[in-house]
C-alpha cells in the first residue's frame, strides 16, 4: 500500500513538477524532490494540525465526561428520587425504604458505567498511540517511494506501457482518461 500511495502522488505531483522545471529551470530530479517536499510539507503540516486538534479535543471530552456526571446527572437524578421519595414519603415506610435502595443504586451504577467509559475511551486512546510506530514506518516508506517514482516517474511509466501491446495500451488510455474524468465530476 504504501509504493501504491506513492505512485499515485507521485503521478498527481507530474503537474507542478513540469511547472518547477519551466518556470525555474531546474533539473527534472531537483524538481521532482521540490515538488514532493513541498506536497508532503503541506499534507504533514495539514494532518498535524488537525491531529492536534482531534486529540486536544478528545482529551478534553475524556475528562469532561466525569464531571458532567457529577454537576449535572447526578443531581438529576437525585432530584428526581427526592421527589419520588416524597410522593411515596405518604405510602408505606418499606415502599420508601425499597426506593430509596433502588435510587442509591441506581446512582451507584451510572457513576460505574462513566468510570467504565472513560476507560473505554482511554484504552482507545493507548491503543491508537500504540500503532503509530508501524503507522511512521508506513509513512517513511511512502515519502521515500514517492521521490523515487517522481524522479524516474517517465522512466516508470514507460517500462509499464511498453510491456502492453497496442490495442491494450489504448484500453489503459481509455481507462485513465474515464477515471480521471469521473473523478473531476465527483470532485
Amino acid at each position: 500500500a504504501p509504493f501504491a500511495v506513492a505512485f499515485v502522488i507521485a503521478s498527481l505531483l507530474q503537474g507542478p513538477i513540469r511547472f518547477f522545471r519551466k518556470r525555474l529551470h531546474l533539473p527534472r530530479e531537483a524538481a521532482a524532490v521540490l515538488a514532493v517536499l513541498l506536497a508532503y510539507g503541506l499534507i504533514s503540516g495539514g494532518l498535524s494540525l488537525l491531529g492536534i486538534r482531534a486529540v486536544g479535543g478528545l482529551m478534553d471530552l475524556i475528562r469532561l465526561v466525569p464531571n458532567l456526571y457529577y454537576t449535572h446527572v447526578l443531581p438529576f437524578f437525585s432530584d428526581i428520587l427526592q421527589n419520588l421519595e416524597a410522593v411515596f414519603i405518604r405510602m408505606d415506610a418499606d415502599l420508601v425504604a425499597v426506593l430509596d435502595n433502588l435510587g442509591n443504586e441506581l446512582i451507584v451504577t451510572l457513576g460505574q458505567k462513566v468510570s467504565e467509559l472513560s476507560v473505554v475511551a482511554m484504552s482507545f486512546v493507548t491503543d491508537v498511540a500504540s500503532s503509530i510506530p508501524g503507522l511512521f514506518i508506513r509513512l517513511v516508506l511512502m515519502v521515500i517511494s514517492t521521490f523515487f517514482i517522481a524522479i524516474d516517474y517517465e522512466r516508470l511509466t514507460g517500462f509499464c506501457l511498453r510491456q502492453l501491446s497496442g490495442s491494450y495500451r489504448n484500453l489503459f488510455f481509455q481507462i485513465k482518461e474515464y477515471v480521471a474524468g469521473t473523478l473531476l465530476v465527483c470532485l
